[in-house]
């Protein structure tokens, strides 16, 4: 497993750790497809498609028509105890645990404006969730209490949550702080084009 990991590490110059290797080959144990096996993973798609190319590479795993486990892969995972991912997932708030359509509106507005987003940087482990997770969190705050009148500290926001909170309208404020200048400039941008006024943003 060390040496697994050693290679994505040299591939991908970003933090690595053998349970991300482990949830990489139980995705695939649980599926052939490659979105499948990102989405059982829980893993960044960058480094999903590095631990694959390494584990080809190592003769654990082949493409045809999908992505399958070699003999000698069925033995590395075997030995390592990796069982196949499978997915129990709500069918209907698809474990987010909250109503997404009462929010419909604000998210339709959240995915429009996250289209022209910065790429996520590596050498800030930077990996995007889907615009649901980032307005689902927003709808959980609000449901515990926490985002109503109240004061907002986002610390790193390469998801945009910020964003999702002013069009929202519920805090009273909001501080965000993040250290890649291109997505604290594309809140500012943001909240310039919405007229949003009640956030302070920061460069670390």
């Amino acid at each position: 497993m060390k040496d697994v990991v050693a290679k994505v590490r040299e591939k991908t110059g970003i933090p690595v750790y053998g349970r991300a290797v482990e949830n990489v080959i139980g995705a695939v144990r649980g599926s052939s497809d490659i979105w499948r096996i990102v989405d059982l993973s829980e893993e960044p798609l960058p480094l999903v498609v590095a631990i694959l190319e390494v584990l080809k590479d190592l003769g654990y795993i082949e493409f045809r028509d999908g992505v399958f486990l070699t003999e000698e892969g069925k033995r590395f995972a075997d030995r390592y105890g990796i069982s196949r991912r499978e997915d129990y997932t709500c069918p209907y708030c698809r474990g987010k645990t909250v109503d997404m359509e009462v929010f419909k509106d604000l998210l339709e507005r959240f995915k429009e404006i996250v289209k022209n987003r910065p790429e996520p940087k590596h050498e800030f482990d930077q990996a995007y969730v889907t615009p649901e997770t980032t307005v689902a969190r927003v709808i959980f705050m609000h449901t515990r209490g926490d985002l109503e009148n109240k004061e907002v500290f986002v610390l790193g926001d390469d998801d945009l949550t910020s964003i999702a909170l002013m069009l929202s309208g519920l805090p009273k404020r909001i501080a965000v702080l993040d250290i890649d200048d291109r997505l604290t400039r594309f809140i500012e941008k943001t909240a310039e084009e919405i007229c949003y006024n009640n956030i302070e943003i920061f460069t670390f």
